[in-house]
């Protein structure tokens, strides 16, 4: 299997001089690309040169774009340990039980409204919880080893990484709060 680096490079070697639709999920997949659109219930909401271009458009609330700008920054250069690190540390070993929080929380009233997104939140508690953390713990010990520079490296990022996320968290908070009033 292509860990992210590979598949980028493979990316690059095969859309060389050509054009092609590349649907993502990680952002880091298209950031290369000479156009990106930016697509909300099948209609074009935004489009730009560069992923912070394409995060500027109104639709997009402004804590995600936030956060993914300001994750986009501290990744862009970084070694591969800090990159792998950003996302371990900041996303696979916390997600599971904040989504699991909020299950609990949904009202029975509102499950049935809300199956799609409850789906949603339980396949990330499945996949970060019981595949991508444990694959990722066993990614950041071959990465660092016993190198201590890195390890204290991949906690400064990941430090970092938590307190954007609590911000990010924090912003979708206030939105619903201010919708609800």
């Amino acid at each position: 299997p292509s860990t992210e680096a590979t598949l980028q490079k493979d990316l690059e070697r095969i859309l060389n001089k050509r054009t092609a639709l590349v649907i993502a999920h990680r952002l880091a997949t298209i950031e290369k690309s000479d156009k990106i659109l930016v697509l909300k219930g099948g209609s074009l909401i935004e489009e730009g040169n560069t992923v912070a271009h394409a995060l500027k458009d109104e639709h997009i609330p402004s804590p995600a774009s936030k956060f993914v700008n300001e994750t986009f920054n501290e990744i862009k250069d970084a070694p591969t340990h800090v990159l792998a690190s950003a996302f371990t540390f900041g996303r696979e070993e916390i997600i599971p039980e904040l989504f699991t929080s909020i299950i609990k929380k949904i009202s029975n009233n509102n499950k049935k409204s809300l199956r799609t997104f409850i789906y949603y939140l339980n396949r990330h508690i499945t996949m970060d919880g019981d595949t991508h953390s444990q694959v990722a713990y066993k990614m950041m010990k071959q990465l660092c080893g016993d190198n201590n520079d890195k390890w204290m490296q991949s906690i400064d990022i990941a430090k970092k990484m938590l307190v954007a996320r609590c911000q990010f968290w924090d912003g979708i908070y206030e939105a619903i709060q201010s919708s609800n009033q």
